[in-house]
């Protein structure tokens, strides 16, 4: 380039036969035959020794062709779906469903395809397959004869393989009746529609006015460009179907667990610590080391109940002798002894700095463990043996469950009850209160009962009570989702679904998965601290972890008014 700008300076001309040579040596380079589809020179600029520039071509060139959205949409979503079978990604579900909400969101707004959204939000997504072959036929004009002059002219449609697929034409089953045209066929423009068609306004059937015209949430009331359609597929919560192992990850023999539905005798701490009641010891296993290590022995007492402080190392044993016992674990040592109760103790929960217990004398004590007072208050409702003691995450109220099929909901540390719930037709021992909801609890009956029953406790009224078919042992939030995992006895349908570990959706208590391998009723289970294993217990002397909410991502961190406070 720099010789070409010099010789232009000094106004030299090449010689002929140097011109000659070098258009012989630039003829012997491959050019495409194929011509351009366009001219290129508002691209280019001239060849600067007068000769035509040819645009190179690859191998592979395709001639370009009319554009076409639908089509163009259509082979895009096939070569998509094709890559995605031949390669291993690792696309996370989350990022999946959204891929999926903006192929349906364009579908509806740049496509006009009515059945985009309907699809979208049903759960299956069965019902279109993005590798459907499609034959491209140019749709009729209104007024048009077979001529091929005029259907040329013609905006084209999209006619599938299999006619089964597309009966559905609107949303509305009025309007339904209207409409002839594919449903993937590009809008007409209004001039290219005959005047003969349009429909007047009186022949309008009264319920498609009163729906177009008066209702709030039609589309001639919305400030938005976003049609009806993408507005309900983008407004969608995201659903995914998240992957649950089925498959105990850990089993560990615990001889001399025992077979009693009143007893709570496994627990995992904060520390990572598991505690498990075997008969008169109570063991402590490291999920970190897998090392097993025994804290107590009390040789002619037994072990009824264990329940872990949410401050640190300290764990609470109840005893078959109505003893409390305060464990150091960190140093394993015995801190403080609580005689209180006549009769064994079956159910233990802690709020800080409150430890509370409860019995077989029907009795419930709250204990300051920074106190050496006994205890600072007694509280007296059930007519049976407690078994099951939960505090909310605020403190401030108390559930307990009761042999006498009773749910009863103290308030604070007063001996008042707030609501007592009745609707149990057997002993409630399952008690969990929802973390990411106020003021809602979840529990579950024994035998003769078999349900699971959220109330609200602001209230004092039920919510909904669902049958789950088995006697229900123990319930579980999950600290990442809106997601239950309860555990089951027997049933009353079958054997098979006895003693299962169930994973439920909670808004709509749905299974997620059903967790098999026990033999014995699964009468004890805790959750991690990470909230991604739970550990089950059974009478089969066995325990077994199961990997339920590891996919999960972490939830965000709660805010300060949130957290649980001393009292």
């Amino acid at each position: 380039m720099s010789n070409y700008k010099r010789k232009l300076r000094s106004g030299k001309i090449l010689p002929e036969k140097e011109t000659t040579r070098k258009e012989d040596d630039l003829s012997q380079l491959e050019c495409p035959k194929t011509p351009p589809s366009q001219p290129i020179e508002p691209y280019f600029p001239p060849s600067p020794f007068g000769r035509k520039r040819y645009q190179p071509h690859g191998d592979r060139f395709i001639p370009s062709r009319d554009r076409n959205l639908a089509r163009d949409f259509q082979m895009l979503a096939s070569n998509h779906t094709r890559n995605s079978e031949t390669t291993n990604t690792n696309e996370s579900p989350l990022v999946a469903g959204e891929t999926r909400r903006f192929n349906a969101y364009f579908r509806a707004e740049l496509l006009d395809d009515s059945s985009a959204a309907s699809e979208f939000l049903s759960d299956s997504t069965s019902t279109r397959t993005s590798g459907r072959v499609l034959h491209y036929t140019p749709a009729p004009a209104p007024n048009a004869t077979t001529n091929t002059d005029s259907i040329s002219h013609t905006h084209p449609s999209i006619h599938p393989t299999s006619p089964s697929h597309y009966t559905r034409r609107s949303h509305s089953p009025d309007s339904a009746e209207h409409i002839t045209s594919p449903i993937l066929s590009p809008p007409r423009h209004p001039s290219s529609s005959s005047s003969s068609n349009a429909v007047p306004l009186n022949n309008i059937s009264s319920s498609s006015s009163s729906r177009l015209f008066t209702s709030p949430t039609s589309s001639r009331f919305q400030t938005s460009p976003i049609g009806e359609a993408g507005r309900r597929i983008l407004l969608t919560s995201d659903r995914y179907s998240r992957h649950i192992n089925t498959t105990a990850i850990k089993i560990l023999d615990a001889p001399e667990l025992q077979d009693d539905f009143y007893l709570n005798l496994v627990d995992w701490g904060v520390n990572g610590s598991l505690a498990v009641g075997l008969g008169s010891c109570v063991y402590l296993w490291n999920a970190n080391t897998s090392q097993v290590t025994k804290l107590c022995d009390l040789v002619t007492d037994t072990v009824t109940s264990v329940n872990w402080s949410s401050m640190g190392s300290l764990l609470a044993v109840g005893t078959n002798s109505g003893k409390s016992l305060l464990y150091d674990a960190e140093h394993s040592k015995r801190v403080r002894t609580w005689v209180n109760h006549s009769s064994r103790i079956g159910a233990i929960a802690w709020k800080s700095n409150i430890l509370t217990t409860g019995g077989r004398d029907h009795a419930i004590y709250h204990h300051d463990v920074r106190s050496p007072e006994p205890y600072f208050r007694r509280l007296s409702g059930h007519a049976q043996e407690i078994c099951g003691l939960k505090w909310n995450s605020e403190g401030s109220m108390l559930a307990s469950g009761g042999n006498d099929n009773n749910l009863l909901l103290w308030n604070t540390h007063e001996n008042i009850i707030t609501h007592r719930l009745t609707q149990h037709t057997a002993a409630v021992k399952a008690i969990s209160w929802n973390p990411h909801k106020r003021g809602v609890l979840v529990s579950g009956g024994g035998t003769a009962d078999k349900t699971i029953k959220f109330w609200n406790t602001l209230s004092g009224s039920l919510i909904s009570s669902h049958d789950t078919g088995s006697q229900v042992c123990n319930i579980a939030w999950s600290k990442k989702t809106d997601d239950l995992v309860s555990t089951h006895g027997y049933a009353s349908n079958a054997v098979n679904s006895s003693n299962q570990v169930v994973v439920w959706r909670s808004d709509k208590m749905q299974r997620l998965a059903t967790l098999s391998g026990h033999t014995c009723r699964v009468l004890y289970m805790s959750m991690s601290h990470d909230g991604n294993t739970v550990v089950t217990g059974a009478g089969d002397e066995t325990l077994r972890f199961w990997d339920v909410f590891s996919s999960v991502e972490n939830p965000r961190i709660q805010r300060e008014d949130r957290r649980s406070c001393l009292r």
